[in-house]
């Protein structure tokens, strides 16, 4: 059933009356990803939240 969903929706943009409610979204289609796909934003992230930790003084 998860395959014939997916299937819908990937394909949704073939069809002229669900293309118009997508582009009513802003939305051009749908794609399928995995979740490597994600990794780049993981990695953007990482480099937010190590920018966002307090500097440690050794200073006293």
């Amino acid at each position: 059933m998860k395959r014939e969903i997916q299937n819908v929706l990937i394909h949704m943009h073939e069809d002229p009356q669900q293309a118009a409610l997508l582009h009513a979204g802003g939305i051009e289609r749908l794609v399928a990803i995995e979740d490597e796909d994600y990794n780049d934003i993981r990695a953007m992230f990482a480099r937010v939240q190590a920018a966002e930790q307090p500097a440690i003084s050794l200073r006293r």
